[in-house]
C-alpha cells in the first residue's frame, strides 16, 4: 500500500493551484454561468465526444471494452462532462491503440494522458487531476537491483508510449525494453521470471499487483527521476472545448465530487492527508514561538559549530592515527576499483613509501598483478551483492616476488542514499599461521600412522586458557575402547571426559592442572563408567607442552588395564570350568599350560601343543593374526595387558572371531603370560545385523531414515567446510499403489527393488540414496559446484536421468498360489524435488521439507517432472 507523505502533499497542493488558476466564475454553479451559450456552442460543433480510455491501468482507468469502462478518470470525466454539458461516447483500448488514434484524429479527447514536453506539441492538457511517481518494480529477492543506476544492462517492462516509456529512451535503455500494452500484462510478465524489472507510475503498480493477486513482486523504496501529472487531453486550436472541460473540472473541485472520487479510488492506497488550512492553524502559533527564542538557540549553535569543528577535527586526526597504527593493513576504493586511500602499512606492503602513491591506481599495477583477476572479481561481487565478505583466506605476491598468505575482509561503501560508491577492505599477514597449521598437520599425519600401529590409545588434549579442552587427535583404538569417535571429541572433550568414574574425576583433574603448572609428564590410572554400568580401567601417560596462545597440549598414549585388574578373578576360573579359551605361556612363548575349550578348537591333544612356541600351534594360521599375537607376547612380557581379535579356524573349516587378552604374571624370578580368548563370533554376527537393521531398509537394504539423517549431516558439514553446493531430492513414486492394488504387496516389493538398483546407477559411489518409506526415496548429491547456477544445473541434470531410468517400463517376474510365476510389466514414473544447499543455516528439516514442497510441485503440474524449490517452473 502506498502511503501519502509529505511528496503526495505537495503533488495534491499542486493540483489545487492548478484548479486555483482557474476562472473565478468557473466556481461557481453551472446554473449560474453566463457562458450556457458556449456550452451549446459546444454540443452544436461536437455533437457527440468520442473519448478514450486506457484499458485495465488502476485505479484510473480498468475495464477491457466499451462497456465495462470504469476507475477514476472515467468517473471524473463522467462528472465534468455532466458540469460542462458534453456529450461523448467513451472507447477503451491499449494505451499505445489510443495515442496512435488520437493522433489520426479518431478519438477527440484523452482523459488520462501523462503531460510532456514531446507531447505539448499536439496536444493540449488541461490541468492536471492527479500526480503520481514513477516506482520499480521487482521480484521479492532480486539482490542485484536496489537503485535506477543498477538498470542499465537489465531487460525493462514498460507500457508502450507510456511517459515511463520515454523516460527508459531517453535514459539509453532502448536494447532492452519490453513493451506491454497494459499493466496487468507487464506485471504477469515481471512475476514469471522471464525479465528483470517493470518500469510504472507507483499507483498503477500497486493496485494491479493486489488486483491480480500477485504475491512475488514488490516495488523498490527508490523512486524514479520523474513524476507523472495526469490530465485530460485535447486536440491543438480548440480552446473552447478545453475551456469547458477545464471549467467543469473546477466546479467537480468546488462541490466536493473530485474529494469524494480521490477517497473512493485511491483512499484505500493512501493515508488521510491533513488540510493546509488545518496545518495553518497549528503551524502559525509555533512560528511565533520560534522567532521568540530562536535568538537566544542562535547564539547558543554559533559556541556549538566551532565546538562541533574542533570535534570533528580531534576525531579525524584520531580516526587517521588510528588506521596508520592499527596491526591490520587498511585500504578503500572507488566502483572503478581504483585505490581512494589506504594506510601506511598497506602502502609498505604494495612496495611504496607514502598512501598518496596509490592513489588512482588499480591491483594490476601492483606487485600482486597476478592476483589481480582474483581480486577484481572478489570486489566486484562485494560491491554488486552489497553485502560483505568476512575473512576470508588469500595468497599474495610481494614486492620482493615473495608469496604470503593473507586473511582479508572486504565491506562495500554507502552514500547518504545508501547507493554503494565503493569497498573498504583490510587484511592481516597469516603466513606465519598458515606455516604452523601446515606443520602441525604434518605431525598428525605423521602422528596417526603410528597409532594404526599401536594397540593402545594415541592421543593430543588441549587444555585451552578459558578451560575448556578437546581431543585434536586421538586414534581409533579411542573407538573401540572408550566407544566414542575421533569427531565427537575433536573439538570438545566434555563427552569423553563425562565417562570418568565419578570417584576419580577430581583425582584427573587436579593432575592435570598440576602437570600443565609445571609442565611435568603426567601419568594417572582411572577407571571410565559406560552408560550400561560397564567400568573399564585406563592407564594414560602424556607429556606436555605450552602453546603460543596460553594452552598446553599433552602428547600421551593410554592403555585399557581393566585385564590386569580382572586378572585374579579370570585365573580362578580359567581352566577346565571355564567356556574361555585359556592357556598360559612363559617368558618366552613356549606353551605351559591350555584348557580343554582351547584344545577342542585347534582339534589338537594337550601333548601335541605343550611345551611349543605359541604362535606356531594351530590355531595360528593367519600371518596377520599371528603377528598380532606375537606383539601382544611381547607387550605381556614387559608387564603390559594386551588384547587383540582374531579369526581363527575351527575343525569342520568355519572359521569363527575370538577377541584374545594377554595379561602378565609377575613372579619372584620370571613373568608368565596368561593368554584369554572369547568366542566373539555369535555377538559380530548380532552387531552386523543389528547395525544393518538400525541403518538399512529392510527390503532394499538402502540407508533408513535414521542412516540418512546422519549422512545428510555429514553433506552439509562438507559443503559449508568446502563452500561448494549440495543437493537433497524427493523422490515419490508415481504410479505405485497401482500395482499393489493389481498384483499385491509382492510385486510392489520387486518394483521397489528394481527402483533401489536404478537409483544407485544413476549416481555416485560417494552420493546417497535412502528409502523412507513406502515408495518415498531420497538421494543426496554433495560436492557440486561453489556456484549456485552451475550447481542447480548439475543436480537438474541427475535428476533427469532418474526420472528417465525410472519411466523404463518394469518386468516384474511374480509368484503366484499354486500357479506358475507370471511375468507382469509395469510402467511407473517418479516425481522428484530437488532442494539446493551450502554454508548457510538452514535445518535438515528445512532442506527436506524444502525438496518435499518441490516434489508435491512436481506432482501438482503433471507428475513425471522435476522441480527445484525456488525456482520458477
Amino acid at each position: 500500500m502506498i502511503k501519502r507523505g509529505r511528496w503526495a502533499f505537495l503533488d495534491v497542493t499542486l493540483v489545487l493551484a492548478c484548479l486555483a488558476c482557474a476562472p473565478a466564475h468557473a466556481l461557481a454553479s453551472p446554473h449560474q454561468q453566463p457562458e450556457q451559450l458556449k456550452s451549446d456552442h459546444l454540443k452544436k460543433e461536437h455533437p457527440a465526444l468520442v473519448v478514450g480510455s486506457e484499458q485495465d491501468f488502476p485505479p484510473f482507468a480498468t475495464g477491457m471494452t466499451d462497456a465495462t469502462a470504469s476507475g477514476f478518470t472515467v468517473d471524473l470525466w463522467k462528472s465534468v462532462a455532466a458540469e460542462s454539458g458534453l456529450n461523448y461516447t467513451i472507447v477503451v483500448r491499449p494505451f499505445h491503440q489510443l495515442l496512435q488514434e488520437f493522433k489520426e484524429g479518431k478519438i477527440d479527447v484523452l482523459i488520462n494522458l501523462a503531460q510532456s514536453d514531446e507531447r505539448r506539441q499536439y496536444v493540449d492538457f488541461t490541468v492536471p487531476h492527479v500526480i503520481v511517481h514513477g516506482a520499480i518494480f521487482v521480484r521479492k529477492g532480486v539482490a542485484d537491483i536496489h537503485f535506477e543506476s543498477d538498470l542499465a544492462d537489465k531487460s525493462l517492462i514498460v507500457l508502450n508510449r507510456d511517459l515511463a516509456h520515454d523516460y527508459a529512451l531517453s535514459k539509453g535503455w532502448s536494447k532492452k525494453l519490453v513493451l506491454v500494452a497494459t499493466a496487468a500484462e507487464g506485471v504477469h510478465l515481471l512475476a514469471s521470471g522471464r525479465h528483470d524489472a517493470l518500469l510504472l507510475n507507483n499507483l498503477a503498480g500497486m493496485q494491479t499487483i493486489e488486483a491480480l493477486g500477485v504475491n512475488n513482486v514488490v516495488t523498490l523504496k527508490h523512486r524514479l527521476d520523474f513524476r507523472q501529472k495526469f490530465a485530460f487531453a485535447t486536440h491543438k486550436g480548440q480552446p473552447e472545448l478545453l475551456y469547458a472541460i477545464n471549467e467543469g473540472l473546477a466546479v467537480v473541485k468546488s462541490t466536493g465530487a473530485y474529494d469524494n472520487l480521490y477517497e473512493r479510488w485511491f483512499g484505500i492506497y493512501e493515508a488521510q492527508e491533513v488540510g493546509l488550512r488545518h496545518l495553518l492553524k497549528y503551524i502559525i502559533p509555533l512560528v511565533a514561538l520560534f522567532l521568540v527564542i530562536g535568538s537566544y538557540f542562535l547564539q547558543r549553535r554559533q559556541v556549538e559549530r566551532r565546538q562541533a569543528r574542533a570535534a570533528i577535527s580531534a576525531s579525524i586526526n584520531l580516526l587517521r592515527t588510528f588506521i596508520d597504527t592499527a596491526p591490520v593493513r587498511v585500504f578503500w576504493k572507488d566502483r572503478n576499483l581504483r585505490f581512494l586511500g589506504c594506510n601506511t602499512a598497506f602502502a609498505q606492503d604494495a612496495g611504496m613509501t607514502h598512501p598518496d602513491e596509490l592513489i588512482g591506481k588499480n591491483d594490476f599495477q601492483m606487485s600482486w598483478k597476478q592476483q589481480a583477476e582474483r581480486y577484481r572479481a572478489d570486489d566486484c561481487a562485494v560491491i554488486a551483492a552489497g553485502s560483505p565478505r568476512l575473512s576470508y583466506e588469500e595468497p599474495q605476491t610481494t614486492p620482493d616476488g615473495c608469496s604470503i598468505w593473507l586473511s582479508t575482509s572486504k565491506i562495500p561503501l554507502r552514500n547518504e542514499q545508501q547507493e554503494t560508491i565503493g569497498l573498504l577492505g583490510m587484511y592481516e599477514d597469516i603466513t606465519e599461521r598458515k606455516r604452523l597449521e601446515n606443520e602441525r598437520a604434518e605431525a598428525l599425519e605423521r602422528l596417526s600412522k603410528i597409532a594404526s600401529r599401536v594397540p593402545g590409545m594415541v592421543f593430543q588434549y588441549l587444555l585451552r586458557a578459558d578451560g575448556s579442552s578437546c581431543f585434536p587427535f586421538a586414534s581409533d583404538a579411542m573407538h573401540h575402547i572408550l566407544r566414542v569417535s575421533p569427531e565427537q571429541v575433536r573439538n570438545d572433550a566434555s563427552h569423553l571426559l563425562a565417562l570418568i568414574h565419578a570417584d576419580d574425576i577430581d583425582g584427573v583433574v587436579a593432575s592435570l592442572r598440576i602437570s600443565a603448572r609445571t609442565l611435568t609428564a603426567w601419568r594417572y590410572g582411572f577407571r571410565v563408567k559406560f552408560d550400561d554400568g560397564t567400568v573399564r580401567w585406563l592407564l594414560a601417560n602424556a607429556m606436555p607442552q605450552r602453546e603460543v596462545d596460553g594452552a598446553v597440549l599433552w602428547h600421551g598414549f593410554a592403555t585399557d588395564n581393566t585385564g590386569h585388574k580382572r586378572a585374579e578373578a579370570i585365573f580362578r576360573g580359567l581352566f577346565e570350568q571355564s567356556i574361555f579359551l585359556a592357556g598360559i605361556l612363559d617368558s618366552k612363548g613356549l606353551l605351559i599350560e591350555i584348557n580343554s575349550t582351547a584344545l577342542k578348537l585347534a582339534g589338537a591333544s594337550r601333548n601335541t601343543v605343550i611345551g611349543k612356541y605359541f604362535p606356531d600351534t594351530p590355531w595360528w594360521q593367519g600371518e596377520k593374526d599371528r603377528t598380532k599375537l606375537i606383539d601382544v607376547m611381547a607387550q605381556a612380557c614387559q608387564g603390559s595387558p594386551g588384547s587383540f581379535e582374531a579369526c581363527l579356524p575351527t575343525p569342520d573349516g568355519a572359521q569363527i572371531n575370538v577377541m584374545f587378552s594377554a595379561m602378565p604374571i609377575s613372579l619372584e624370578d620370571d613373568i608368565l603370560v596368561a593368554v584369554v580368548g572369547v568366542d566373539i563370533t555369535a555377538r559380530k554376527q548380532l552387531e552386523d545385523q543389528v547395525r544393518q537393521l538400525a541403518f538399512h531398509d529392510a527390503l532394499t537394504k538402502l540407508p533408513n531414515r535414521r542412516l540418512l539423517n546422519d549422512r545428510l549431516v555429514q553433506a552439509m558439514a562438507s559443503s559449508k567446510r568446502n563452500h561448494r553446493h549440495g543437493a537433497l531430492m524427493f523422490l515419490d513414486l508415481d504410479n505405485f499403489k497401482t500395482l499393489n492394488d493389481s498384483q499385491g504387496h509382492d510385486a510392489g516389493d520387486l518394483l521397489l527393488l528394481d527402483v533401489a538398483e536404478r537409483l544407485k546407477s544413476c549416481v555416485r559411489e560417494t552420493d546417497t540414496v535412502a528409502r523412507i518409506g513406502g515408495d518415498e526415496f531420497i538421494v543426496i548429491l554433495g560436492d557440486l559446484h561453489a556456484d549456485k547456477t552451475i550447481s542447480t544445473e548439475l543436480a537438474i541434470a541427475v535428476a533427469e536421468k532418474i526420472r528417465l531410468a525410472l519411466a523404463i517400463p518394469y518386468l516384474l517376474n511374480v509368484k503366484q498360489n499354486r500357479k506358475a510365476n507370471q511375468t507382469v510389466e509395469h510402467c511407473c514414473t517418479a516425481s522428484i524435488g530437488v532442494m539446493l544447499f551450502i554454508d548457510h543455516d538452514a535445518t535438515q528439516e528445512d532442506i527436506l521439507k524444502w525438496a518435499d514442497a518441490a516434489m508435491y510441485q512436481a506432482k501438482e503440474d503433471g507428475r513425471n517432472l522435476v522441480r527445484v524449490h525456488g525456482m520458477v517452473a
